[in-house]
């Protein structure tokens, strides 16, 4: 555990270790496996905090949203605390990305931890696989996956949840709706102030 860059890829993949994670956004991590066992399942957990709720994972079927949360425990094989097996672990109960500081003021937890981990692992961002990767230029990329990692990947979470809301109702978005759709996808970096 003095493995600072080995450590921070286990805490990140607590928050983000599926689909496109291992396979574009920090390609160098994927083959480390995580502490937690964790899964996508179609309700949440019950969260005793009333405060907080479990975060909707992104899944569309036939061009509309179907909410999915993520499930993460304790491994049966755990090291450390093997009577916690199937236990969810503190640091991911109820509101498990947004942490409240002391000071009021919210902390996206799981975006810092992305982006200590891409800046341990920088790539540029492609859509092409591994062997076609000499060809990244000739198709849409991003330099660094820091950004996609955090500020640019909750724009484009929201950017899409605008696309997708004019494609079902054929209308522009309101300014009500945007600002959901940026509470929902971006909550630690939109709000202003403390709550």
């Amino acid at each position: 555990q003095n493995n600072t860059k080995l450590m921070i890829t286990r805490l990140r993949k607590i928050f983000y270790d599926k689909e496109g994670w291992n396979t574009q956004l920090i390609r160098k991590a994927a083959g480390i496996e995580g502490r937690y066992e964790v899964s996508i399942e179609d309700s949440p957990e019950k969260c005793n905090d009333p405060i907080s709720e479990f975060r909707k994972v992104r899944r569309y079927k036939d061009n509309e949203p179907r909410p999915k949360y993520r499930s993460v425990h304790y491994k049966a094989d755990d090291k450390v605390h093997p009577e916690l097996a199937g236990k969810t672990p503190v640091i991911y109960q109820c509101n498990h990305q947004e942490v409240r500081l002391p000071d009021g003021y919210i902390c996206d937890l799981g975006h810092v931890l992305v982006g200590l981990d891409a800046l341990n692992r920088p790539q540029v961002v492609s859509p092409l696989p591994d062997r076609l990767f000499f060809l990244h230029k000739l198709f849409p990329y991003v330099h660094s996956n820091v950004d996609v990692g955090t500020w640019l990947g909750d724009i484009a979470s929201s950017a899409e949840d605008f696309l997708w809301t004019f494609l079902k109702y054929q209308r522009p978005l309101t300014i009500q709706e945007e600002q959901h759709f940026i509470d929902v996808d971006a909550p630690g970096g939109g709000y202003a102030g403390k709550h």
